[in-house]
């Protein structure tokens, strides 16, 4: 039985509503990107470049250490490196969000798109700190589900991943804060929730987005896909699979949803 199967009596501590899926809280895979950058440094530090292996009275020379520092620069980058077009977007969004907002008001901007997730959180007009993870729609899709639909150890390999990514974020986040999104894809998420009304902006409950991903589930381990309505493209499971991730692990009951046609 999948670890992401194993439902109440799970070792979860988070609350969720579907019975059978629980979201797994140890993360069992690092990224393999961010895994060779802390090899590359650990290198620096313990392996001379003849090959022999530095004694601890040994000082490291200038050349040693100034490449010690770019290859930490290097795994700063590639764990949190955001475009300047980007940034501009995002900052963008983030501010249609406040709109109507006090200043004061803690606000988060979620933003899934194909090939990276951005978080944008702030107290002002201008987000205090922005973060890019390496998850998203389709490279999510790509790089874990190799079956439509997904199969349950798919499914886990995917919730590890991105609960991998968000987890850090949790501390840093400002409490009470408000969560919304502009993705055409989570607004479409909402679309298939029972008793959910769309509208150019809405809410959409945590509870409600379980039923759906419930749904998902009950697909993935076996109902067939003819007695649902829910898209079978990829992308549609993998954006779902991180919207819950980043709902459960961060503490947010509600999502706003604001959909530009």
């Amino acid at each position: 039985m999948p670890e992401w199967s194993n439902g109440a009596d799970s070792k979860s501590v988070v609350p969720f509503g579907v019975p059978g899926v629980r979201i797994p809280l140890s993360p069992r895979r690092k990224n393999n990107v961010k895994r060779a950058a802390i090899f590359l440094i650990a290198a620096r530090l313990f392996v001379h470049p003849a090959g022999t292996i530095y004694q601890r009275v040994q000082v490291p020379s200038i050349s040693f250490r100034l490449n010690l520092f770019f290859d930490l620069l290097i795994y700063i980058g590639m764990t949190n490196a955001i475009l300047p077009e980007i940034r501009q977007a995002t900052e963008k969004l983030y501010q249609e969000a406040r709109v109507g907002l006090d200043e004061g008001t803690p606000v988060v901007l979620l933003h899934i798109t194909a090939e990276y997730t951005i978080v944008a959180s702030g107290y002002k007009a201008m987000p205090d700190q922005m973060r890019m993870f390496s998850i998203g729609a389709e490279k999510t899709a790509r790089e874990y589900f190799k079956h439509t639909p997904p199969t349950p150890a798919e499914i886990e390999y995917a919730i590890t991943a991105v609960e991998e990514e968000v987890m850090p974020m949790r501390k840093s986040l400002p409490a009470d804060s408000k969560l919304f999104t502009f993705d055409a894809k989570i607004y479409e998420i909402a679309s298939y929730a029972e008793g959910i009304v769309t509208a150019q902006k809405m809410t959409f409950t945590r509870s409600k987005m379980e039923d759906v991903f419930s749904r998902l589930a009950a697909i993935i381990t076996g109902r067939p896909a003819s007695m649902d309505t829910l898209p079978s493209d990829l992308p549609f499971a993998a954006t779902l699979l991180i919207l819950r991730e980043f709902m459960h692990h961060l503490g947010f009951v509600e999502i706003t949803i604001e959909h530009n046609s």
